[in-house]
């Protein structure tokens, strides 16, 4: 009887893990597309989650801080690397010794085990989007380190740089602990435009609309999303977007292996 109640733990632990760190479907995870949950002055909003073919565990929620939350100590996450960009006010973005007051567009990018730490300093609603990364590999501080560890970008200081199609503005291209190759921009997509043809790559990848009316395809299938929608690509998925409004749309595209 005894192996019997192991045995029923066991499989529901296994359940219960598979489920939680199920693979992501390439396909739009909508901004509306879960309830939100209140803590406090903290409005949290669920995006996706669970695993890729490089991440054991990857999230992307978003957080509405209200007006007159007290600052928080500053905390660190053991085992994963994030990335924090503000979308709409103004956030007090802490790392390591480092403090600034950013607006959005600025991004935090955070190592793991790093205090770091956001707060609305202001009177109005704040809010930013959280990417939560745990590498299937080992991690390697020293190579998240040498390639110049937990930063802050101020999107003000990021150059814009006009092509045909719209414009880019690079935010970063490098190593990290959790990664091998880590890469992000935000594009600007001239109205009726398509990217590119359906292509592939060896990254994972996930788009983050920040304004406008887009569509992907993704492996075939054609998926719309606008404001606050998160497109994802698995490894070697083709995919290519097309700017279907009427006005240029921005977008943060994010790779990792």
């Amino acid at each position: 009887m005894k192996n019997f109640f192991v045995l029923l733990f066991t499989l529901l632990m296994t359940s219960a893990t598979a489920q939680q760190y199920q693979q992501i479907e390439s396909k739009v995870h909508n901004w509306n597309g879960s309830a939100l949950k209140k803590n406090g002055n903290r409005i949290s909003r669920p995006i996706l989650e669970g695993s890729t073919m490089d991440l054991k565990y990857f999230e992307i929620h978003a957080t509405t801080l209200l007006p007159g939350d007290k600052p928080k100590p500053l905390h660190s996450n053991a085992d994963s690397e994030d990335i924090i960009i503000v979308k709409e006010g103004k956030v007090k973005l802490s790392v390591g010794k480092e403090s600034k007051i950013l607006g959005p567009g600025s991004m935090m990018h955070v190592m793991p085990g790093e205090d770091h730490g956001i707060d609305n300093l202001g009177d109005v609603p704040a809010t930013y989007v959280v990417l939560v990364m745990k590498s299937r590999k080992d991690p390697n501080p020293a190579r998240g380190n040498k390639a110049g560890g937990s930063s802050l970008m101020d999107y003000d200081d990021i150059k814009f740089k006009p092509h045909t199609k719209g414009g880019v503005r690079n935010y970063f291209n490098r190593e990290s602990t959790m990664c091998e190759y880590f890469e992000m921009h935000r594009t600007t997509l001239n109205s009726g435009i398509k990217s590119h043809e359906p292509h592939t790559h060896r990254a994972a990848e996930v788009i983050i609309m920040v304004d406008g009316n887009t569509e992907m395809e993704i492996d075939g299938k054609f998926y719309q999303g606008n404001s606050g929608d998160v497109y994802f690509m698995e490894s070697n998925v083709p995919h290519a977007i097309e700017n279907i409004g009427t006005e240029p749309c921005n977008y943060f595209a994010i790779q990792w292996y």
